[in-house]
């Protein structure tokens, strides 16, 4: 690349990049944590019934995870709007690069919290025990 390209690019502060980091990697590992957890909880649930503490520990895990998905989500937007400035997301020379992983995270993100949602709900509504 020339030397006036690679002043073009955006700069990443520490902020950001921390930002960034927390919107990418926190949905998927809340996702994990929560499925795996509902996993080894609902069979003990399944036992004990849905009034029994490991179905409300089930629901706290749930209520956390899903929480800190949503709390990535507006992070991934408010640091999409702070780095838009205004102008619209597509360039003619492409993605700027902060925007891009931003807008991909949030997306990824939303998925996921769906996901959590299903997950958190269906026990309720089906009894899955025989």
């Amino acid at each position: 690349m020339s030397e006036e390209k690679l002043k073009q690019l955006p700069q990443i502060n520490q902020t950001i990049r921390r930002q960034l980091i927390f919107i990418i990697f926190t949905p998927p590992v809340a996702w994990v944590l929560h499925e795996m957890s509902s996993l080894v909880i609902a069979e003990q649930a399944c036992q004990q019934g849905l009034a029994s503490m490991p179905f409300m520990a089930l629901l706290a895990i749930s209520a956390v995870a899903i929480v800190v998905t949503l709390l990535s989500i507006v992070m991934g937007i408010r640091l999409l709007r702070q780095q838009r400035q205004h102008k619209t997301i597509f360039r003619l020379e492409g993605w700027d690069p902060i925007q891009f992983l931003a807008l991909f995270a949030t997306f990824v993100a939303g998925l996921l919290l769906l996901n959590m949602l299903y997950f958190t709900v269906l026990p309720v509504l089906v009894t899955s025990c025989a």
